[in-house]
Parts: structure tokens; sequence; C-alpha cells
């Protein structure tokens, strides 16, 4: 994440539509979503207890996480058209200035 932001001058209304959109088919589709870089050692552990939650019951009581844009984490059906909501009130006015710009 931090290359786009230095390599393509991403900021943060960009992390939060890219945000907005997965969420929005992880919805759609019942799925859940979780960001995980082995390279940095980002949520790799997590990614092994929430698949064991899933796959064989085990216990998990990890919260969800969609605050930091490095960490995001949306367990199955946790998610709501509401909460995902929260991202879009009118924060994606920068794509305005990129459509007319085409």
């Amino acid at each position: 994440m931090s290359t786009l932001q230095k390599e393509n001058d991403f900021s943060e209304e960009h992390f939060e539509y890219i945000q907005w959109h997965l969420r929005k088919a992880c919805l759609a589709w019942g799925a859940g979503l979780l960001y995980c870089s082995p390279r940095e050692n980002s949520n790799t552990k997590l990614l092994l207890d929430y698949m064991s939650h899933v796959f064989y019951g085990l216990k998990f009581k990890t919260e969800p996480q969609v605050v930091d844009r490095d960490a995001i984490f949306v367990p199955i059906g946790w998610d709501s058209p509401s909460k995902i909501g929260l991202l879009s009130d009118g924060k994606h006015s920068f794509l305005l200035f990129l459509f007319s710009t085409i």
C-alpha cells in the first residue's frame, strides 16, 4: 500500500474508495475480506487463525478492523450496506476530477 501511495500519489480517499468497492463485492458474495502481506508480515497469523475458525470451528475472538488501511479484516456476515456506506459519505469527490480529465 505504501508503494501505491509513494509511486502513484494515492491519497486516503483512493484507499477508502478501493475498500468500499471490495467490501460491496464481498457483501454481495457473502464473503469476508482480509488484507494480508507475507512480505511485511501483516495479518498472516490472523489469516491462519480465521481460516482455522471457518474450516474447523476453532475459537476465534478477533474483532473486525476497518480503520487501519493496511490491516483490514471484515469477517463473513459482519458487514452491511450501512457500514459500507460510512466510507462513501461524499468522500469520493476526487473521482469527478479524474473522469473530467479523460
